[in-house]
């Protein structure tokens, strides 16, 4: 689980792509200053701190945001 920023809600997704250029369209809430805190599965909280700035996770760009790989990192695994 993750607090979604309020000027990117538009649905009940929050969604990263798993590609290679920075695909991530919903932005972690920025209402906790430098940080975002994402919730796992197995009950463990992690507070994440950004890197850059929120308008660096623009969809489509070819030179990904540094938090938007973290963020990709932290969500899913390679098989």
């Amino acid at each position: 689980m993750i607090d979604e920023d309020g000027s990117t809600i538009n649905d009940s997704l929050f969604a990263v792509w798993m590609g290679d250029v920075n695909g991530i369209y919903d932005l972690p809430s920025t209402r906790h200053g430098k940080v975002y805190p994402l919730s796992f599965a197995d009950g463990h909280v992690e507070s994440i701190n950004w890197q850059g700035d929120s308008s660096d996770w623009n969809g489509g760009e070819l030179d990904p945001s540094p938090d938007w790989v973290n963020l990709k990192s932290m969500t899913t695994f390679k098989k």
